[in-house]
């Protein structure tokens, strides 16, 4: 793999589960829009309507970027021998 790319989407992955972090409201706020605006219900898609899904959203957001600092933390390792 080219190290620009898998360092390019593990910072912006980072980013976004950074922004869960700190926003949870604001990404909530869109993605019920955004379920309400949808011609399409999907069922599983129901838990962005849940009253706890910003607490859900920020423990993902925190996983999610543990995750990535372990991958890129990895690969740099990797990379640099």
């Amino acid at each position: 793999m080219k190290p620009l790319f898998v360092v390019s989407s593990l910072t912006a992955i980072g980013a976004l589960c950074a922004f869960c972090i700190i926003q949870p409201r604001k990404v909530t706020a869109y993605l019920r829009a955004d379920y309400m605006k949808s011609s399409i219900k999907w069922p599983s898609m129901k838990i962005v309507m849940m009253e706890w899904f910003p607490t859900y959203l920020r423990g993902m957001g925190v996983m999610g970027l543990m995750v990535v600092v372990v991958a890129l933390a990895d690969f740099l390792r990797e990379f640099s021998k």
